[in-house]
């Protein structure tokens, strides 16, 4: 496959990410039905410091099971209904599970905004800045922002800031998963010139 062909699937890819984070769909995850991932879910998850929303740290058995657990349709804090859960998950590949947990968490932040300099000091958590921008453009209440699923919260948050920087006279910094393997492209092409000029 050429860096082409696969630049037109990324791009296909990302559409079908983004278009289907706004249809009625069931996720799995590793043949485990999850819920698209919320800010709310999300902060929960950073709150307990998950491994599985890093892709350089390892997972264990315990850590998939409760991460598949939260995500769950039939979550609930019963501890009854979580024990069940749980013996299920005794008998999962662990591998391939991470592996389907971390496509997963790729999916779900692919169009996350660039981050803020993270040098700087914070007054209010990832939470509030959200849901105050949000609520600001659209009017929406706290709630509903912190259970809206992430892959359609973070195209909200860059429609707003590419509609704030039009609104400014500069385009917004926003940027697709796809734009890898463009670079990779042009990488080889300019490193080809370069060896053909020598």
């Amino acid at each position: 496959m050429t860096h082409l062909d696969r630049y037109a699937a990324a791009v296909e890819h990302e559409r079908a990410v983004r278009d289907g984070a706004f249809l009625p769909v069931a996720e799995t995850v590793a043949g485990f039905l999850v819920v698209p991932m919320s800010l709310r879910q999300f902060l929960v998850l950073r709150a307990l410091r998950s491994p599985c929303l890093e892709y350089d740290q390892p997972v264990s058995l315990a850590d998939a099971a409760g991460f598949l657990w939260l995500l769950n349709p039939d979550y609930s804090l019963k501890p009854r209904k979580r024990r069940k859960f749980l013996r299920v998950c005794r008998w999962i590949d662990l591998e391939y599970t991470v592996n389907a947990i971390r496509e997963y968490v790729r999916e779900t932040f692919q169009d996350r905004p660039p981050r803020q300099d993270g040098n700087s000091k914070q007054f209010f958590s990832d939470g509030c800045s959200i849901c105050a921008m949000l609520a600001r453009e659209y009017g929406w209440p706290e709630d509903d922002i912190l259970d809206l699923p992430l892959k359609r919260l973070f195209q909200y948050l860059n429609e707003c800031a590419a509609m704030n920087a039009a609104r400014a006279g500069h385009n917004a910094l926003l940027g697709n998963p796809s734009d890898k393997v463009l670079s990779e492209h042009l990488r080889e092409l300019n490193a080809g010139r370069t060896h053909a000029q020598n």
